[in-house]
């Protein structure tokens, strides 16, 4: 285990990143997912087991044969099976539909084109037909017209639909996501103040570290670390402030 060899260990310096037996190991950022998965998140520390086996920033301590401590800290980061892109049944029930009403439209067109050719009777001079078979026919027209108009018309209000929710999708991913995986909340405290000037002065204050419960921010100990305090004091010439 890590511990027995920081207890075995004399002089010979560890590795940065290594296993839970600690063999060395490559860094988080080169480290891709297993095959037929994909990462879920980002790496976060872990905090379990807070005041048992560890403090509250995650780290686990270990000592050797000559008093030296070493410290350690576990990184985590969720795996989710990849999954492939299916294309919904009714689209596809609606495609094949589509096609078989094509097919029989051209059959429909080529029967009445052989049907004509080979009649004995033609057909008498546009002229000379009925009113009413004229508007059955501008009917007709007007029917593939509408129907051609309406399908467009559905298809560009999907293809729209489609293009804002991906647009949505693009955005909660760029902005929401990112704070979403590394927000890692890592507790609060309490404090209670005693005046040893004033006997009856004191008060009670709430602190909530901020910084700290974002990985990425910890990981940068360049930056300074920011936190939010509350606390409240009584005192004989002044009342209750904050």
């Amino acid at each position: 285990s890590w511990s027995a060899a920081v207890a075995e260990s004399t002089s010979s310096p560890f590795a940065r990143w290594t296993q839970p037996d600690g063999t060395p190991s490559p860094p988080p950022t080169t480290i891709a997912a297993p095959s037929g998965y994909e990462f879920a998140d980002e790496w976060k520390i872990d905090v379990t087991g807070v005041g048992v086996s560890r403090d509250e920033l995650g780290w686990e301590y270990s000592w050797d044969g000559n008093g030296l401590g070493r410290r350690r800290r576990r990184w985590l980061r969720k795996l989710k099976v990849r999954r492939v892109q299916v294309r919904d049944a009714a689209d596809i029930l609606r495609e094949q539909r589509e096609q078989e009403q094509g097919k029989q439209a051209k059959e429909k067109i080529a029967i009445t084109k052989k049907e004509t050719s080979i009649t004995d009777s033609p057909r008498p001079p546009k002229s000379k037909q009925p009113r009413k078979e004229k508007e059955k026919e501008k009917e007709k027209e007007m029917n593939k017209t509408n129907t051609a108009t309406f399908a467009s018309r559905r298809a560009s209000y999907r293809a729209s639909r489609a293009d804002g929710r991906s647009s949505a999708q693009r955005l909660s991913r760029a902005v929401f996501r990112p704070i979403r995986d590394n927000w890692n909340f890592k507790g609060y405290g309490i404090a209670v103040l005693k005046s040893l000037i004033f006997p009856s002065a004191g008060g009670i204050s709430f602190r909530l570290p901020l910084s700290i419960n974002f990985d990425w921010y910890e990981r940068r100990p360049e930056l300074p670390s920011i936190t939010s305090s509350a606390a409240y004091y009584y005192s004989n010439s002044c009342p209750w402030t904050y």
